[in-house]
C-alpha cells in the first residue's frame, strides 16, 4: 500500500511561485501522461491478442496518433487533478494555522 507523504506546505508555496501551467505540464503530462501513453501502446497489442487472437490486426498510423493524445489528455487531467489537491491541502494547513499580524509599535520622536 502507498504511504501519502506528510504535505509540506514550504514545499507547496515554493511550487506555487512557479506557477500552475509548469506544474501541470512537469507533474502531469510529463511525469503521468507520457509514461501512461508508453504503457497502453505497449500492452494494447497484447490485451488485443488475449481478448480477439488472430482476428485482431490495429492500425499502426491509428495507434501513433490514439495514444500520444491519450497520453496528454490523460496527463493534463491528472496534473489539474494534482494541483488543486495540493491547493486543497495548503488551505487546510492555512486555516488550522493562520498567520498572525504583527503589532505595529509606533514609532517615538
Amino acid at each position: 500500500m502507498l504511504r501519502k507523504k506528510p504535505f509540506d506546505p514550504l514545499r507547496w508555496e515554493a511550487i506555487r511561485e512557479k506557477g500552475r501551467t509548469r506544474f501541470i505540464l512537469l507533474r502531469g503530462i510529463l511525469l503521468v501522461g507520457i509514461p501512461f501513453a508508453l504503457i497502453a501502446a505497449l500492452v494494447e497489442p497484447v490485451i488485443g491478442r488475449i481478448a480477439w487472437g488472430a482476428a485482431y490486426t490495429p492500425d499502426p498510423a491509428v495507434r501513433m496518433i490514439q495514444w500520444p493524445l491519450a497520453g496528454f489528455f490523460f496527463g493534463l487531467l491528472a496534473g489539474i487533478m494534482l494541483w488543486y489537491g495540493g491547493e486543497r491541502e495548503y488551505e487546510k494547513y492555512r486555516e488550522a494555522h493562520p498567520v498572525k499580524k504583527k503589532k505595529r509599535r509606533k514609532k517615538k520622536k
